[in-house]
C-alpha cells in the first residue's frame, strides 16, 4: 500500500506510516483514492477532409497515423489526495503501436481551466483538449461503447474525424465514476 503522492510505503516500522495509519483508522484522515482503468478501441471508420486551392480532397486518414481496424486506448485515472480535499481526474486517447497521444486531459480541482472539459457519467464521456480535439464516448450496452474522436487544424486546413467501437477493459469505470462525482468540490490552498 501506497499513502498517496508522499510516497509513503506500507512498512510497518517506519513511523510516518504508522502516523498515517493510525489516523486513517481513526477516521481523522482520509484515505488516499487511487484508480484507474482502460478501454481498448477498434478504428471503425476514419475520414480526413482536406482544402487546398479552394478544392476538397478526401482521405482514409492521416500520414503515419493508426488506419480503420487497428486498436487505440482510451485510459482513465482518478486520484484523491490524503493531505487536503484534492482531486485530479486524467484522460488520454492513445495510439500505443506509434507511441503516439491523440488527446490528454487532466482535471484538477486546484487548477481550474477554461481550456479542456470533461464530462464523465455512466452513459457518456466527453472530453475536449486544449487544441479542440474531441473525443464522445457512448454506452450502447454493458461495457461496450461507441465513439467518434474528431479535430480541426486550422493551419493545415483539414479536418478528421475517427469512429470507435470500445470495451471497457477493466471493470472500475463505474468505482472511478463513483469517487469522481462524490469528488471534493472546492480546494481551500
Amino acid at each position: 500500500m501506497v499513502f498517496g503522492s508522499f510516497g509513503v510505503f506500507a512498512d510497518e516500522e517506519n513511523p510516518l506510516y504508522k502516523l498515517f495509519k493510525e489516523q486513517v483508522d481513526a477516521g481523522t484522515l482520509k484515505k488516499p483514492i487511487n484508480l484507474q482503468g482502460e478501454m481498448s478501441c477498434k478504428v471503425k471508420d476514419s475520414i480526413l477532409i482536406e482544402v487546398e486551392d479552394g478544392k476538397s480532397k478526401r482521405y482514409s486518414g492521416a500520414k503515419d497515423s493508426f488506419n480503420v481496424g487497428d486498436t487505440l486506448y482510451v485510459s482513465y485515472r482518478y486520484e484523491e489526495y490524503f493531505n487536503r480535499p484534492a482531486y485530479v481526474m486524467n484522460f488520454s486517447f492513445e495510439d500505443r503501436l506509434r507511441e503516439d497521444t491523440h488527446l490528454y486531459v487532466s482535471e484538477n480541482s486546484s487548477l481550474p481551466s477554461s481550456v479542456t472539459s470533461l464530462t464523465f457519467s455512466e452513459e457518456k464521456i466527453f472530453v475536449k483538449d486544449i487544441l479542440q480535439r474531441n473525443l464522445s464516448l457512448r454506452r450502447y450496452y454493458k461495457n461496450d461503447w461507441e465513439g467518434i474522436f474528431s479535430f480541426a487544424y486550422g493551419p493545415e486546413f483539414y479536418t478528421w474525424t475517427v469512429t470507435l467501437d470500445c470495451r471497457n477493459q477493466e471493470g472500475r469505470l463505474e468505482e472511478i465514476l463513483k469517487a469522481y462525482e462524490n469528488r471534493p468540490e472546492k480546494i481551500d490552498l
